[in-house]
């Protein structure tokens, strides 16, 4: 386990027509050889943290190849301020481009998982000239609408307006409430259908065939829709949705190295 040596900044986003101010726990980790090249950003999943598995396979990999590295907690995760329920795309992509623009300075790659590989997308057609390649784990992009509004019937659906939150049983056997504002702001931000051809950079996408959370097919999608000419997706068969195998990590190594960014 690598050292976590955490930093913070004060992100002002709006909500319901005021700023709110939200306290944003992020690591970087810059490397003296690794000035020329660009940073690489990793992007956690929804309802994760910046500590997990992947990120650290990361944090590690840059670190033996002199190469900057960065990760955040979004708003409302981890130990960055704010409840879970209130969590959106924007509180994550805002933090996200923050980070970027104003503490790397510099071009980057953003890695990310689930939540966190819809993310990548975002700030790539945001930020073309600054986001230089993207390495995506089960890419969850519009998860929002495709996986959580589309499936319910519509007296659920009424439901979760109503009261403003849906309750889930978590993976750890808790229970969460997502927000309907995550559904509400989740849909300035579809990407399916319309904008992914915007973005030009080289892209890997990683996911397993027993993913229960966001199906395999989504990265396929992403792919054929994508506007560069260099595009890679790599299907792993009984890998799951956490893709936290040793062969998983190793493959998310060899889709980093594979970046033609680093000379």
């Amino acid at each position: 386990m690598t050292e976590h040596t955490a930093n913070t900044f004060t992100l002002a986003i709006s909500e319901k027509g005021s700023k709110k101010d939200y306290k944003v726990v992020y690591e970087s980790i810059p490397q003296t050889q690794g000035r020329s090249k660009p940073a690489v950003l990793f992007l956690h999943g929804l309802h994760s943290d910046r500590l997990g598995g992947k990120i650290e396979t990361g944090k590690e990999w840059c670190a033996k190849n002199g190469i900057d590295f960065a990760t955040l907690d979004y708003p409302c995760h981890g130990d960055s301020d704010g409840e879970f329920v209130d969590f959106t795309i924007t509180h994550a992509l805002e933090a996200a481009t923050h980070l970027i623009e104003n503490i790397l300075k510099k071009p980057v790659v953003v890695v990310g998982s689930s939540t966190g590989g819809w993310l990548t997308l975002l700030l790539a057609k945001a930020l073309p000239n600054k986001i230089k390649g993207i390495v995506s784990v089960a890419n969850a992009c519009d998860f929002t609408e495709e996986l959580y509004w589309k499936p319910l019937p519509e007296a659920e659906q009424k439901d979760w307006e109503a009261k403003g939150y849906k309750a889930e049983p978590s993976w750890d056997g808790s229970e969460w409430h997502i927000g309907f504002e995550l559904i509400r702001d989740g849909r300035t931000h579809l990407l399916m259908d319309k904008h992914l051809d915007k973005i030009k950079c080289p892209v890997r996408l990683l996911h397993g065939t027993a993913d229960d959370a966001v199906p395999w097919q989504t990265s396929v999608q992403v792919a054929e829709q994508l506007g560069g000419d260099d595009v890679e997706v790599r299907i792993f068969p009984h890998a799951n949705h956490r893709f936290s195998e040793p062969q998983n990590l190793d493959a998310l190594r060899a889709a980093l190295e594979t970046l033609p960014v680093w000379e």
